[in-house]
């Protein structure tokens, strides 16, 4: 399964990459990406812009290069806390 995450302030970017060091990260012409891919899901973590227009020009290249459809992570909030809870994710 893979699921795009969208972060927009520095720090949550910063923290990432500090959680996970050997990320390969990759530049956009929206900003920073990364590919992580923790057991069987493919993590798609896009750090873009703050503002409105910023964060949805950001929303719209990270669905268009990632060729799925957005699924908000509050529709699977209990299958990831499960998956997390049984070991599965890291």
């Amino acid at each position: 399964m893979k699921i795009v995450v969208f972060l927009s302030a520095n720090a949550e970017w910063k923290a990432v990459k500090e959680i996970f060091p050997d990320l390969e990260i990759q530049v956009s012409p929206l900003g920073e990406f990364a590919n992580l891919i923790p057991n069987a899901l493919h993590l798609i973590l896009f750090h873009g812009g703050w503002g409105e227009i910023s964060a949805a020009a950001t929303a719209q290249y990270g669905l268009i290069i990632s060729n799925q459809i957005y699924w908000s992570i509050s529709e699977h909030a209990a299958d990831l806390k499960a998956a997390s809870n049984a070991g599965k994710l890291f």
